[in-house]
Protein backbone atom coordinates (compact mmCIF):
# COMPACT_ATOMS: atom_id res chain seq x y z
CA UNK A 1 0.00 0.00 0.00
CA UNK A 2 1.13 3.35 -0.99
CA UNK A 3 0.02 6.84 0.36
CA UNK A 4 1.31 10.80 0.42
CA UNK A 5 1.97 11.95 4.37
CA UNK A 6 3.50 15.56 4.49
CA UNK A 7 5.98 15.46 2.04
CA UNK A 8 7.16 12.10 1.30
CA UNK A 9 5.57 9.01 -0.53
CA UNK A 10 5.17 5.85 1.80
CA UNK A 11 5.12 2.13 1.37
CA UNK A 12 3.88 -0.08 3.72
CA UNK A 13 4.82 -4.15 3.51
CA UNK A 14 2.83 -6.89 5.54
CA UNK A 15 4.99 -9.80 5.88
CA UNK A 16 3.05 -12.65 7.00
CA UNK A 17 3.49 -14.35 10.25
CA UNK A 18 3.79 -18.03 8.96
CA UNK A 19 7.08 -19.51 9.65
CA UNK A 20 7.15 -20.28 5.43
CA UNK A 21 7.66 -16.62 4.92
CA UNK A 22 11.35 -16.36 6.28
CA UNK A 23 12.55 -14.83 3.48
CA UNK A 24 10.14 -12.70 2.60
CA UNK A 25 10.61 -10.76 6.23
CA UNK A 26 14.55 -11.22 5.47
CA UNK A 27 13.78 -9.02 1.92
CA UNK A 28 11.82 -6.98 3.30
CA UNK A 29 13.72 -5.73 6.45
CA UNK A 30 16.37 -4.58 3.92
CA UNK A 31 14.30 -2.40 1.98
CA UNK A 32 12.46 -0.20 4.92
CA UNK A 33 13.07 2.70 7.09
CA UNK A 34 11.63 1.07 10.10
CA UNK A 35 9.45 -2.37 11.55
CA UNK A 36 6.31 -2.15 12.91
CA UNK A 37 5.96 -5.76 14.61
CA UNK A 38 2.66 -7.01 15.65
CA UNK A 39 2.57 -9.19 18.72
CA UNK A 40 -0.82 -10.92 19.41
CA UNK A 41 -1.15 -10.59 23.37
CA UNK A 42 -2.69 -14.21 23.28
CA UNK A 43 0.00 -15.76 21.05
CA UNK A 44 2.60 -14.11 22.60
CA UNK A 45 6.57 -14.16 21.26
CA UNK A 46 6.78 -16.81 18.96
CA UNK A 47 10.13 -18.32 16.76
CA UNK A 48 8.82 -16.29 13.66
CA UNK A 49 8.56 -13.10 16.47
CA UNK A 50 12.19 -13.22 17.29
CA UNK A 51 13.34 -14.32 13.92
CA UNK A 52 11.64 -10.76 12.56
CA UNK A 53 13.41 -8.75 15.23
CA UNK A 54 16.89 -10.59 14.22
CA UNK A 55 15.99 -9.24 10.61
CA UNK A 56 15.66 -6.08 11.34
CA UNK A 57 18.75 -5.62 13.66
CA UNK A 58 20.65 -7.23 11.22
CA UNK A 59 19.08 -4.66 9.00
CA UNK A 60 19.54 -1.94 11.17
CA UNK A 61 16.54 -0.32 11.24
CA UNK A 62 14.15 1.16 13.64
CA UNK A 63 11.77 -1.69 15.58
CA UNK A 64 8.14 0.01 17.04
CA UNK A 65 6.32 -2.96 18.34
CA UNK A 66 2.37 -3.13 18.41
CA UNK A 67 0.29 -5.10 20.77
CA UNK A 68 -3.00 -6.62 19.56
CA UNK A 69 -5.72 -8.98 20.94
CA UNK A 70 -5.36 -7.74 24.51
CA UNK A 71 -8.31 -7.63 25.03
CA UNK A 72 -8.92 -11.26 24.67
CA UNK A 73 -9.29 -13.75 27.93
CA UNK A 74 -6.36 -15.55 26.99
CA UNK A 75 -4.35 -12.41 26.65
CA UNK A 76 -1.35 -12.22 28.91
CA UNK A 77 1.78 -9.72 29.22
CA UNK A 78 4.27 -12.45 30.74
CA UNK A 79 4.42 -13.95 26.84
Amino acid sequence: MMFNWRTARWSLIDTPGHEAFTAMRARGAQVTDVVVLVVAADDGMMPQTKEAIDHARAAKVPIVVAINKIDKPTATQIR
